[in-house]
């Protein structure tokens, strides 16, 4: 069982990896628009970032 589980988190990983790298992929996109939605959640759940 815990054979298999290594496996498919190594084909995730493998996965991410080949959206990340391959020319013209819109994985960097994702990435960049899932960090400023957390930035965002971050600032309205903090009032904005101000004092």
């Amino acid at each position: 069982m815990k054979n298999i589980t290594e496996v498919i988190i190594l084909i995730v990983y493998l996965a991410i990896v080949f959206t990340m790298v391959r020319p013209r992929s819109q994985g960097p996109t994702l990435v960049k628009n899932t960090g400023d939605a957390l930035s965002n959640l971050i600032k309205s759940a903090t009032g904005g970032g101000t004092f």
